[in-house]
């Protein structure tokens, strides 16, 4: 028998758990240990919490030289470095950065932007010319300055292209930098200050290419490439040797590509706003003294001509960056008052449909100078009193006054906003339809926020518009309570003079449609920061604008913010046809508050998009279904859907993108988009016109069989009777229901069932 010796016990204790009211994972909360710098004779020892970077570690700002040659130690910024509160416009934070890691590259972002980026785009433009868009590299010269400063170091740098990758030593100095001798090589730098690698142009060509093809992924492509280089025989020294420098090289070099092209376009507008206004500078001497359009221009004023831009260097490399294209992006004057407004407002009165082009395309129309996109529209009293005494306390200045549409909307769509508009009016200029799109989400930033940048062609409007548009439609909005209490459910009307369908209608309408419900929480904002998109498009699918979602659900302000930003881009006599989901109780809305000023409400007919439209009742598709409206044609007024189909394989991808790359990533796919539908909008607009002349020619031989067969038998109908008796049925679906009122036997009836039921 073996004695098994007994093991004493232990009490187990329950395991304690680090329970702390801050949010952040564990390894956030640890504090960091600090090295000691120096250590005194009592052992006390010294330490700093901010150590300067060497130089090219802190990017342009920090260890950078100077024109006498020596080091900078501190930033060459006037602010401070942890201060990065600036406007957006300049592309910077707008809230200083938290960590030493996200002030550091901050501030390589901001020498990109500011200093490193405008420098290199005479280089850039002069290697384009050189070797014809990057086709013949072996034209490629190298930059050779004399050096003035006598202060010169050799820099190794790794030279990667498609089948090689070379170390070379290149001799810079202040008059000669590292950066200019890649770009000039045909190589972008992959950091602002002293490159370790410079990427061949043509690679990074593909790269931008292929990520708006499928989803950016950097660490696939740089993967490949060292898997390439390895069969070739080029030994790297480490795993992912080369894919952050790759990235960073990627992505400033898609800036740069973009701000050349935004320049560019702006040469060829100088131009072209000289060709037009040398046009009518002839075509007025030869006009007669009475316009043939007596009704766009009175007798006695004439169109100013456009002013003429010369004398200034478009290539010079200190023109702002910042600006968008066209002068598109505007910020829109907030209300003066910060509190809402406490009466409610007359609504607007608008004609369904417009009867009658509005009073106030009789004033003349002049051509003002394009102004900067970072102007502010005419809100000083002397150039808003005119239109502002009908506007019911509208807190946007008036649109500027114009004889067309403005150059960013010809170039978005030629089809629908290009041509001469002074030669006549179209009862339907253009047709534009609305949706919004809640799977284009981000998820929360937990406080930190990337480096800031913007695409010089953004289509997102402004963020001080859709906040002044919210304050505006929140301000003037009745409580939900108060307006039930109002009005009971039992009363049916018409709710305003311009609205054409009955309570009743609507409010079936409202409980059929999810995004009728501005009280529904489709995203959680636990989750989120950025919950989806909305847009706005023409009717051949080019995109217009764009507008952030930052709500849980679909809120009605966002469209009449991009409606905002629409009609600040038109002429005074150009009429919309607007096609949305909930066109219905939009156009409800507006004409009962008076989101929208009348005269934005005159020049637009309302019809709801085709897929969406037999989700309404009969009386809605009657007065709103596309079909049943005219000018309005095939138009579907889905056009948004197929594009948020486009961008479906950005939605992993931007989920975990930070606030400023998924906006850029956006506009990069946006731009791309709207250039191949430009090349395709000609074979477009031929189909379509073979579809429309074969739906017609097919309704027409139906309806003459129809007239035929009726007139055999004796029954003579004309095309006038059909249409009266079209517009009797619309009318009778769209009178309200005859008031429904107890009668005096009702209590009788009442007791006489609960008695039969009782006995039984």
């Amino acid at each position: 028998m073996s004695y098994r010796p007994r093991l004493s016990g232990k009490k187990k204790s329950k395991p304690t758990y680090d329970i702390s009211i801050d949010s952040r994972r564990a390894h956030y909360r640890r504090r960091s240990r600090q090295d000691s710098l120096a250590v005194l004779s009592d052992g006390t020892t010294l330490s700093q919490l901010f150590v300067p970077a060497r130089p090219g570690q802190g990017g342009f700002s920090v260890g950078a030289h100077n024109d006498e040659g020596s080091q900078s130690a501190q930033p060459t910024s006037p602010v401070d470095r942890d201060d990065f509160a600036t406007q957006e416009d300049c592309q910077t934070n707008a809230e200083p950065a938290s960590t030493r890691h996200a002030r550091m590259r901050q501030d390589q972002a901001n020498a990109w932007i500011s200093k490193v980026i405008p420098q290199l785009r005479p280089i850039f433009l002069d290697l384009l010319h050189r070797t014809t868009q990057l086709r013949n590299m072996e034209n490629a010269v190298a930059l050779s300055r004399p050096c003035k400063c006598g202060v010169q170091r050799e820099l190794k740098v790794f030279l990667l292209t498609w089948h090689e990758i070379e170390e070379v030593t290149l001799n810079t100095c202040p008059c000669c930098r590292a950066t200019h001798q890649l770009v000039s090589r045909g190589f972008f730098p992959s950091s602002p200050v002293e490159p370790r690698l410079g990427v061949d142009m043509r690679l990074l060509e593909f790269a931008s290419e292929l990520s708006l093809n499928m989803a950016p992924n950097n660490r696939a492509f740089t993967k490949s490439v060292e898997s390439c280089l390895d069969t070739l025989g080029f030994k790297l020294p480490n795993r992912d040797a080369i894919r952050r420098q790759f990235s960073n090289a990627h992505e400033w070099y898609n800036f740069l590509r973009h701000q050349v092209n935004h320049q560019l376009d702006h040469i060829l507008d100088a131009i072209r706003e000289d060709l037009v206004a040398e046009e009518k500078g002839k075509t007025q001497d030869k006009r007669p003294a009475t316009p043939i359009v007596a009704h766009l221009v009175p007798p006695d004023q004439t169109p100013n001509p456009l002013p003429r831009k010369r004398g200034r260097d478009i290539f010079d490399s200190s023109l702002p960056i910042s600006l968008t294209k066209r002068s598109r992006q505007t910020h829109y004057p907030l209300p003066t008052s910060s509190a809402p407004p406490s009466r409610r407002l007359s609504p607007a009165r608008a004609s369904f449909p417009p009867s009658s082009p509005p009073a106030s395309s009789t004033a003349p129309m002049t051509s003002p100078a394009r102004p900067s996109a970072l102007s502010l529209p005419p809100s000083s009293p002397a150039a808003s009193s005119s239109g502002q005494d009908d506007r019911n306390g509208y807190p946007f200045a008036p649109p500027p006054e114009r004889d067309r549409p403005s150059e960013y909307l010809r170039s978005r769509c030629p089809a629908c906003f290009g041509g001469k508009w002074e030669d006549a009016r179209l009862a339907l200029a253009c047709i534009l339809c609305g949706d919004a799109n809640f799977t284009q989400k981000r998820n929360k930033d937990r406080g930190r926020r990337d480096p800031s940048r913007s695409h010089p062609e953004s289509s997102f409007v402004s963020d001080d518009l859709t906040a002044g548009m919210a304050e505006w439609v929140e301000g003037i909005r009745p409580h939900k309570a108060a307006s039930k209490a109002a009005a009971p459910e039992g009363d049916d009307v018409i709710e305003a003079p311009d609205i054409p369908l009955p309570r009743s209608v609507l409010n079936e309408c409202e409980r059929s449609f999810a995004a009728a419900d501005e009280a529904r929480t489709t995203v959680n904002s636990a989750f989120f920061d950025d919950k989806g998109l909305m847009g706005i498009s023409c009717r051949h699918d080019n995109l217009l604008f764009l507008a952030n979602i930052k709500t849980p659900g679909e809120r009605q302000f966002y469209m009449f913010a991009l409606l905002e930003a629409i009609f600040q881009h038109l002429p005074r006599h150009f009429v919309i046809g607007f096609l949305y989901d909930i066109a219905c109780q939009l156009q409800r809305s507006a004409c009962k508050y008076g989101f929208l000023p009348p005269e934005y409400m005159e020049r637009m007919q309302w019809a709801v998009s085709v897929l969406h439209s037999y989700g309404h009742g009969a009386a809605c598709q009657a007065t709103y279904h596309p079909r049943r409206r005219t000018l309005f044609g095939y138009s579907d007024g889905e056009g948004l859907e197929r594009f948020w189909h486009s961008l479906s394989h950005l939605v992993s991808y931007l989920r975990v993108c930070g606030y400023h790359k998924r906006r850029y990533t956006l506009d990069a796919q946006i731009v791309r988009l709207h250039k191949n539908n430009l090349k395709k909008l000609g074979s477009w607009l031929a189909r379509r016109y073979l579809d429309c002349a074969d739906h017609h020619r097919h309704a027409q031989a139906g309806l003459d069989e129809i007239l035929k067969n009726r007139a055999d038998g004796g029954l003579k109908i004309e095309m006038e009777l059909l249409r009266s008796q079209h517009k009797k049925q619309v009318d009778t679906l769209a009178k309200p229901l005859p008031p429904c009122y107890a009668p005096p036997c009702a209590p009788a009836c009442r007791t006489y069932v609960e008695m039969h039921w009782g006995v039984s």
